[in-house]
């Protein structure tokens, strides 16, 4: 993921990553990924062979995005992300997929923040409470 967003940071922000490979929307591939989208598009779990429905996402973008964009303020960005998880539920035979997409502001300000908070928390916890501590053994 490091070489992905060192390739991506010779770019503008680009709008959205979206990513048709399995195991592509941890929390560990958005936090390396935040700062060079806006959007991050993926799935958590394995992804279906049948991989993201790129006709429809593309017939979405020539013909409705724009008339989404018309009725909102919102940035195409936010139209075409949303769309991506709506169109891939639609046109998949694979019921068990997972996509979801990931807005990296709402990730930076709110997400981040509260997992270090919980962390430091969790460390003090440890540090003043050393009889909580399990040391833990490999085979």
């Amino acid at each position: 993921i490091p070489e992905i967003s060192n390739v991506l940071k010779k770019f503008d922000q680009i709008d959205i990553i979206a990513m048709d490979a399995c195991l592509m929307q941890t929390v560990e591939v958005a936090y390396d990924l935040k700062d060079d989208a806006d959007y991050i598009s993926g799935s958590t779990q394995i992804q279906s062979y049948e991989g993201f429905s790129y006709k429809e996402i593309v017939k979405y973008i020539e013909s409705e995005l724009m008339i989404d964009k018309l009725e909102s303020s919102s940035e195409d960005s936010f139209y075409l992300a949303k769309k991506l998880v709506d169109i891939n539920d639609q046109y998949s035979t694979d019921n068990n997929r997972t996509i979801s997409v990931i807005n990296t502001n709402e990730f930076n300000n709110v997400l981040v923040p509260s997992i270090n908070n919980s962390f430091q928390m969790f460390s003090k916890f440890l540090d003043n409470n050393f009889e909580y501590k399990v040391e833990i053994d490999f085979w």
